[in-house]
């Protein structure tokens, strides 16, 4: 925390003031259609802190509160609140490079995984969509 570069801070935290006013800018509608869905989606790094990601770890925290504080004031107007939180997202179709020890890191995650796999970007979708149909919250 001693080298944290507030500038990095700051970019980190714009994201989640990007979430708060996309948020303010669809609830008038949402709330008078009497629906709506928001899916927000987050970092396991908010639960399991990592060296180096205080950042991006307290941006994604914050944007899982504002998740749910959306979901508390606006539940009663027909709209639910969500936040995916996948953790490592593994494209199959972009590798990425790994230092020896991030392969071993990798997999030994990897093995306490449930599903025995990162997920996808197409899991994520997945689950980004079962969250948004209209049946979901009835």
């Amino acid at each position: 925390m001693g080298e944290l570069d507030l500038a990095e801070f700051e970019a980190q935290l714009s994201g989640v003031l990007a979430h708060a006013a996309l948020c303010r800018d669809v609830l008038p509608s949402m709330r008078a259609n009497g629906e709506g869905r928001i899916v927000l989606v987050a970092g396991a790094l908010m639960r399991r802190p990592a060296p180096g990601f205080a950042a991006y770890g307290a941006a994604k925290a914050a944007a899982t509160t504002l998740t749910r504080y959306v979901a508390l004031e606006e539940g009663r107007h027909g709209v639910t609140a969500n936040i995916v939180a996948p953790g490592r997202v593994v494209d199959p179709d972009r590798p990425t490079q790994l230092t020896p020890e991030q392969q071993a890191l990798t997999a030994d995650l990897e093995r306490r995984l449930a599903l025995g796999a990162f997920p996808t970007p197409d899991d994520v979708a997945h689950a980004v969509a079962s969250l948004v149909r209209p049946e979901v919250g009835r």
